[in-house]
């Protein structure tokens, strides 16, 4: 083959195996394009195309494929206060109340 009768790597695509890869990197871009947004991270698509050689039709192809994604995730995160029995606490078990006794809390008036 010459340079100008390359044949449309799309089109190839679109016509293996029924369009299914096609499709598969179709959702996974949309999953990369949510999750790049989210977490303003990169993220990627591949699409490997693999040809080898039939082994009993010598003069035939076959053309394997895998689409792999990489997403990007934000990790989920939270801060806590470790306690002298090695225990997690929101408020900082060494943190002497600002108060003695509970706050009661004031509702407003009915009616404004």
């Amino acid at each position: 083959m010459s340079d100008t009768e390359e044949q449309d790597f799309a089109a190839v695509l679109l016509g293996h195996a029924k369009g299914r890869a096609h499709t598969e990197a179709s959702k996974k871009l949309a999953e990369v394009v949510e999750a790049v947004m989210e977490t303003g991270k990169p993220g990627s698509v591949t699409v490997k195309l693999t040809v080898s050689r039939d082994k009993e039709i010598k003069s035939m192809v076959k053309v394997a494929d895998a689409v792999t994604a990489k997403v990007p995730i934000e990790p989920r995160r939270s801060m806590w206060f470790p306690g002298d029995d090695n225990t997690l606490h929101r408020n900082d078990p060494k943190q002497e109340p600002l108060f003695d006794a509970p706050v009661e809390k004031i509702q407003a008036p009915k009616g404004n």
